[in-house]
């Protein structure tokens, strides 16, 4: 096919836009929608590749795959290197297993599935993981697999034919992934049925493209449109409003207009033809690799969720003169076949399966080390990684994942509940390990990861729903005397502090009024059903993972979080308004209490690990919590 210099310009905005909201710069908060975009794009090039060669009868799976390898794995390859070493010397146990696990996935191209049931892509953890951006690779490498058969297929009928079915494809997958998306966003967002539908809108372009371009010219302002379209959704959409399907259509539409209507002699060719613009575009696939591995890297060594500008300015940079290198000194070279080869297929091939299978030796006995854990023993991190321990019923008891309204922690007569989010799981199975081994008492754990208090919310989201039921539920159940409130409260809360994160809060003042009410809804509804209420307020959060902050203790065990002065400011709207809770609930306990001295909050001490990430405390950290509310119940 012909080479087209303004789909490489198409290509940079694309992964500038990624880069840029990877990094969090300011105004790219739909910067994300790029990955939509380089779905289009691959959809229409693999078309118009393949449609050309079986129209010709040239076509072959071993040519076809050989371009493929050619241009994704060396790379890769490279990069995956790279990455590994760097974990392989920072990281600890847990991160490293992890790191592990993620790097089995990225070289079986199955990550996406991988990260399907490891994270959220928009979660503040999803910050810390260097391979995550590999998920739509996975997605691309498994379209390769069963889009030729398909082709293959179709190509024996008339176009017109072939069309309606590759429409009746994308049809389906974007109505899977407009129902989904409001119930399963992560499957929505992740996997292959729900994401072809954005490839075969670009391999729709390859088809309207085939034959006739004339009636396709002298709309220069349809191309336009698309390029406001695609800015527009990089600077308006965000994470919290986003969902896979009609909100995409604006930057999928968009590039499908620039594809289509951008033809020689439009302003969008003469802008996206630019020198600059082609050549970012033809560094995008390594600059993709390289970006979110430097990121994460980043933020893993010098702590904070916010990167400050300039050092975002040089990470760009440091990720294009990578990027040049890459493709100056593999991806080019490695794509030339036949005559122009610089390297046979054969021993090409050869080079990338041993380098692969090093690096995947590397992640399995990462994996089943879990984390070389051993390396530490009789170390002074022996016994903080010991205590770096999350609740083993955290899968189990998470009702977001697991699906299961609630859990039980022992088989004990239940007699008291637990209410919250994440942050409740190991305060419940602490509490409940505790008052099983002491009363012979069982606890119901009610905990829905990322959900605040939304009693009094008129949405009809499914965690929305679940709050409103398990609250009448708790209420009405009379063998529950106890009720323990735990949620986050930092992320709506808090103040928009960049002394360390830079943290963001979810909603705006109004908004935190009308989420404190329903909170206070919610304790008033358990509280007139005759129960005792006992809430606790949330741990503070830290400026690293606890596994990265490992490497400050000090010699007598201590690790320092952060100052409690920074910590009573970022929650200052809590704790202004922390008396009218008291007022009402049975017992009101601040861990901060707990876990800090005047000046400082600590993220554990006599080489105790109170923390298992930067949020959520280990079974550790929770046991002073436990043992307050144990002592309640005996007053």
């Amino acid at each position: 096919m012909e080479y087209r210099p303004e789909v490489d310009g198409l290509r940079a905005i694309a992964v500038l836009a990624v880069i840029f909201y990877h990094l969090g710069i300011g105004g790219f908060s739909g910067g994300f929608i790029g990955v939509d975009i380089f779905f289009v794009i691959s959809g229409y090039l693999i078309t118009s590749i393949l449609q050309t060669e079986m129209t010709a009868g040239s076509f072959t799976f071993r040519t076809f795959y050989e371009r493929r390898v050619r241009r994704l794995f060396p790379s890769l390859c490279i990069v995956l290197f790279a990455s590994t070493a760097f974990a392989c010397y920072w990281y600890m146990p847990d991160d490293l297993n992890q790191y592990s696990q993620s790097l089995i996935g990225v070289l079986t191209f199955s990550s996406n599935f991988y990260f399907l049931g490891e994270t959220d892509y928009f979660a503040k953890s999803a910050e810390y993981l260097p391979l995550l951006h590999t998920w739509s690779l996975a997605v691309e490498e498994q379209f390769y697999l069963l889009y030729p058969l398909l082709l293959l297929f179709l190509v024996r009928f008339p176009r017109r034919k072939q069309v309606m079915v590759l429409f009746v494809f994308l049809l389906l997958s974007f109505i899977g992934a407009e129902l989904l998306s409001s119930k399963k966003a992560a499957v929505s967002f992740f996997l292959l049925p729900t994401r072809s539908w954005e490839l075969l809108l670009g391999g729709l372009c390859a088809y309207a493209l085939e034959k006739n371009t004339s009636c396709f010219m002298k709309k220069g302002w349809a191309a336009l449109v698309g390029l406001a379209a695609i800015i527009a959704s990089c600077l308006f959409l965000n994470q919290q409003s986003f969902t896979l399907g009609v909100l995409a259509l604006p930057a999928t539409l968009g590039a499908v207009a620039i594809i289509l209507y951008a033809q020689d002699g439009t302003l969008v060719h003469s802008i996206l033809k630019n020198a600059l613009m082609v050549r970012i575009g033809l560094l995008s696939y390594s600059a993709y690799l390289w970006h979110q591995p430097l990121a994460v890297y980043y933020r893993t060594v010098f702590g904070g969720d916010a990167i400050p500008v300039l050092m975002s300015v040089l990470l760009i940079l440091l990720t294009f003169l990578l990027s040049f290198l890459t493709w100056a000194c593999l991806e080019n070279p490695c794509r030339k076949r036949g005559e122009k080869a610089v390297i046979s297929f054969k021993k090409l091939g050869l080079s990338l399966a041993a380098g692969f299978v090093l690096l995947l030796g590397v992640g399995l006995y990462g994996d089943a080390t879990d984390g070389l854990e051993k390396r530490f023993v009789g170390t002074k991190f022996e016994t903080l990684l010991a205590t770096i321990e999350k609740s083993p019923l955290r899968g189990l008891c998470d009702s977001d994942r697991s699906g299961a309204e609630s859990c039980e922690i022992t088989d004990d007569p239940i007699h008291w509940a637990v209410l919250g989010d994440s942050h409740s799981l190991e305060l419940g199975y602490v509490l409940g390990m505790e008052l099983s081994a002491q009363k012979g008492q069982g606890v119901r754990l009610y905990s829905y990861s990322g959900s605040p208090p939304l009693y009094l919310s008129d949405a009809t989201t499914e965690c929305v729903l679940w709050t409103k039921k398990v609250v009448a539920e708790i209420a009405r159940d009379p063998n529950i005397e106890t009720v323990v409130i735990d949620y986050r409260l930092d992320e709506v809360f808090g103040n928009d502090l960049a002394w360390y994160q830079g943290q963001k809060t979810s909603i705006g003042l109004s908004d935190q009024e009308a989420m404190w009410a329903s909170l206070r809804r919610e304790i008033k509804v358990l509280m007139y059903a005759g129960k005792k209420v006992y809430f606790v307020q949330q741990i503070p959060t830290l400026p690293k993972n606890m596994s990265d902050l490992l490497r400050s203790v000090q010699d007598n065990g201590d690790i320092y979080g952060v100052d409690r002065s920074w910590w009573q400011q970022k929650l200052s709207f809590v704790y202004q308004h922390q008396n009218e809770l008291r007022q009402i609930v049975s017992r009101y306990i601040d861990a901060a209490d707990f876990l800090c001295d005047a000046e400082h909050c600590f993220a554990g001490k006599e080489f105790l690990s109170y923390y298992y990430d930067d949020d959520h405390p280990s079974l550790t950290g929770v046991k002073p919590l436990v043992d307050e509310l144990l002592s309640f119940d005996q007053d």
